[in-house]
Formats: structure tokens, sequence, C-alpha cells
């Protein structure tokens, strides 16, 4: 029997009568950036949610593509899903990821991110999926200041970059509904209401510059590339200072060509 997303609303203790609130959660590519760095095994990709306690809901997923060459058929690619994030722990949240561009180069970064909200009229499963899509040039070249591509804090410091495409807002309203059995992931069956961004009475322009890393953020990334280097299944040259036995998997990867990536093969993420 099929259950109306409709009804099963109205009858929800969560479903609010009216969403005045309204909260502006961010998702930024904030590095690298269009800069040139120097090469490294375990060069970093990192993103940051802004506003981040208001984001449980919207099932956050990234993917992208490091290109090179032609910008086709050359590339690498991972992606990372938030749905088990713990919001609570920073704002902003910094999500890491890390490729092998040890090599002077001149790169393409291709991002896509992924959210879900409830739909207010309750169509289909009462469900929208919403896509954003960002791209970022950099280069690598061993003339570069050694370490640039790890100084964080120095660059996201003291920077504002309003006009940068590589952010989006969600417009997050206080109104909470119910799905029906297995829609989501997680256990999960309620989803949280959007608004467009004429309806925001907050600020909609998107500035990744505003996310900037202290020192508790640098030690998350410290220790995400540190679990990196020392993963064998991960690392071309892992430190000789890393514990014993380590394998643990944190990411991987895939390296891929036309031919396979024809055929749908796909790099994962594992968080």
């Amino acid at each position: 029997m099929y259950v109306s997303f409709r009804w099963l609303a109205s009858l929800s203790t969560l479903v609010a009568t009216a969403h005045a609130a309204i909260e502006a959660v961010e998702v930024d590519l904030i590095f690298p950036r269009n800069d040139t760095y120097s090469p490294s095994y375990d060069f970093p990709l990192v993103f940051a949610v802004q506003n981040a306690q208001h984001a449980e809901l919207l099932n956050i997923y990234l993917r992208y593509q490091i290109r090179w060459g032609d910008f086709r058929n050359n590339y690498t690619y991972g992606w990372t899903d938030l749905l088990w994030a713990n919001w609570s722990s920073a704002d902003p949240y910094f999500a890491f990821d890390f490729f092998n561009l040890n090599r002077t180069e001149y790169w393409r970064l291709d991002w896509q991110l992924r959210w879900q909200s409830c739909d207010e009229k309750g169509l289909g499963d009462g469900l929208f999926t919403h896509h954003h899509a960002g791209r970022q040039f950099f280069k690598t070249d061993d003339s570069a200041p050694k370490d640039v591509d790890v100084d964080l804090v120095a660059t996201t410091a003291d920077a504002t970059c309003p006009n940068n495409l590589n952010g989006v807002m969600i417009n997050v309203t206080d109104t909470i509904m119910q799905l029906p059995p297995n829609v989501l992931r997680r256990d999960r069956d309620t989803c949280i209401l959007t608004v467009n961004s004429t309806d925001s009475t907050t600020s909609t322009t998107p500035d990744p510059c505003r996310a900037v890393m202290d020192e508790k953020a640098v030690a998350s990334f410290t220790a995400a590339r540190r679990e990196k280097q020392c993963d064998p299944l991960l690392s071309a040259n892992p430190p000789e200072d890393c514990p014993a036995g380590n394998g643990a998997l944190h990411s991987v990867v895939r390296t891929v060509s036309s031919f396979w990536a024809a055929f749908g093969v796909l790099g994962f993420v594992l968080l």
C-alpha cells in the first residue's frame, strides 16, 4: 500500500507550521586556489561547510575529479559522503582528501555537490535532490615555495573572495518533515525544508574565504594527512616513523583512463 508523503507529514509532530527562521549553510572549496604549489604525494583538497550545525539533514555528498593534459582522458577522482559527519564538532566543518600530484603539471579540479531537502508539495517520495558544480584551475611546479601546499592557515587568513564561484549557499529553514520508510540511509526518516535565496534574509553571496582554518582545524588536517601517509594501500612513500601495522583505510582514489571510465569504474572514499 502506498502511503502519501503529504499524509505522513500531516501526522508528524515534527512538522512546523511556519519556517520564518532561515539559516544559510555554505559549502565551499577552500583549497586549492588559483595558484602554483609545490608537487606532493599527498596534495590536499579541502572543503568547508559553514554554519555546520544546520547541515545535518542535508545529506551532503561531494564528488571531484582532477584532470590534466587534455582535461578529458586523464584524471583521478574520489568522493566524500558526509552523511555520518559530526556536525557539532566544529564550525566551519572541514572535509579533506589527498591526491598524488607529485610532478609539475597544470590541473583542473571539477567538483560536484549534492544535497537533499523536503518537497513541501509532497510530490514523488517527498524528497528533492539538488546539485551544484564548481571548477578550479591550479598548477604544481618544483619552482613553487616548498610546503606552500600545507600552509592552510596562511592561505585562509585575512582574505575575502565574494566573487569566487566555488561556493554555494543553502538556505535551511526550521521546518522538518516526515518521509516514507526506506527513502533515506542511516535509518533516517526526516528531511529539512530549504527555500530559494530570494526568500532568505541572510547573506546569499558565498564567500569561501570566510572559512578560516584555526589550530584545531589544522590538527584535524594533519591527522588526516598522517593517516593517509601511513596507509600502505594509499601512500607510495610511507614515512619510516609510521605505527607498525598501520593499514587503516581512509580514502581511495583511482586514476582511470577513458577506457575504464566507459565501463563505469568508480573510485570511492570511506570516512
